[in-house]
């Protein structure tokens, strides 16, 4: 399946703790140029940049891949735990959905938080940043982890924007390496004052 999506990512002029301020927000009727003041909504000063985001057949191949590392994790404590002598009922109600979600949570806010990708996004080198374009919090992290365990969270990422619930609830994104490569260079371009151009292309 073939579609168009792109992200802006929109970098605000204001000066705030002498660095510059700048957000990402989803759209899907971005313009191609990719640098160029605003008008509207957004504040006076503020740059449209475009940048790719990644679709949803790298999001299954990440889900597939971190899918088997949540089982190897999960019979790695499991293993540990036995090995300790450490008597847990597993008959007793919701035990196994609480020790799965403890599972999910750590295995996604550990790596996530450590290196902004999965083992998963590591194969497609992708990785994951806040909505100001910056390695997210331990909160942002947080929140984006626990929320993969509301049923049916996974479907969520199947639409044509291909950002699931987990992405919009923590106003996080998942872009190619690369495109942090480029965001960082017209940030650099900017601050110095020279003009800012950049190619987004966002086809999947």
């Amino acid at each position: 399946m073939s579609f168009r999506r792109k992200l802006a990512l929109l970098i605000n002029k204001k000066q705030m703790s002498n660095a510059t301020k700048f957000k990402i927000v989803g759209t899907s009727n971005a313009p191609q140029a990719s640098g160029y003041d605003t008008s509207g909504d957004e504040p006076e000063g503020t740059i449209l940049i475009t940048v790719k985001c990644i679709g949803n057949w790298a999001r299954f191949g990440h889900y597939i891949v971190d899918v088997l590392a949540v089982y190897a994790y999960i019979f790695l404590i499991g293993f540990t735990l036995a090995a300790l002598n450490v008597d847990i009922n597993w008959e007793a109600p919701g035990i196994g959905y609480l020790f799965g979600g403890f599972a999910i949570i750590t295995y996604y806010s550990t790596f996530e938080y450590f290196t902004q990708r999965s083992l998963g996004k590591m194969l497609t080198r992708c990785i994951v940043i806040d909505q100001y374009g910056q390695r997210p919090s331990f909160s942002t992290i947080l929140r984006r982890s626990a929320s993969r365990l509301v049923p049916f969270e996974v479907f969520s990422c199947l639409g044509s924007e291909g950002r699931g619930w987990h992405d919009k609830w923590s106003n996080t994104f998942v872009i190619p390496a690369k495109e942090m490569e480029q965001i960082n260079s017209i940030i650099s371009v900017e601050e110095i004052g020279a003009p800012v151009f950049a190619s987004g292309s966002n086809e999947e």
